[in-house]
Parts: C-alpha cells; structure tokens; sequence
C-alpha cells in the first residue's frame, strides 16, 4: 500500500478496506483498525457510498473484535445509513 498516491482514490480505499478484512481475519485487529480508518477516509474523499458503508462495516468489526462495543455500533449504524442513502 505505500507508494499508491498514483492510484484512484477509489482504487485505495478498496484496497485498503480488503486489506483490513483480511488482517481481521488473521486475528490482528488492533493492527486491521488504522488501515481500515484510512479506508473510511478515503471512501469518504471519492465520495462512493457502497465503499464507504463497506469500511464503515469492516471498522466495525474491528472494533467489536477489540471488544470497543459502543465505538462498533456507532460505526455499524453509521454504515446502515449509509447504505439507506
């Protein structure tokens, strides 16, 4: 993921969104969690909702993987809105 300033900023949010799922499978949340905030951001830049609920899902996990609970469902309610927009 580093040296991707060239790529589209959609293309770097989606990455970095699968990229944080795939460390959350493995077990290492607290490590999947600033990649996937960084997902959030950048879905937000480009502006594409099915993006931006899709991180705003995966952060969510994260956090509930870390046992955050509120800071989860504050992001999983974020994502649904989202998606009803």
């Amino acid at each position: 993921m580093q040296h991707d300033d060239s790529m589209p900023v959609f293309l770097r949010a989606r990455v970095r969104e699968a990229a944080g799922l795939i460390i959350n499978y493995h077990g290492d949340a607290a490590i999947a969690a600033p990649i996937l905030q960084d997902a959030v951001t950048l879905a937000r830049d480009c502006g594409n909702l099915p993006l931006l609920r899709d991180a705003l899902q995966s952060l969510g996990i994260s956090q509930l993987l870390q046992h955050e609970y509120a800071q989860a469902m504050a992001l999983f309610e974020e994502s649904e809105a989202v998606a009803r927009a």
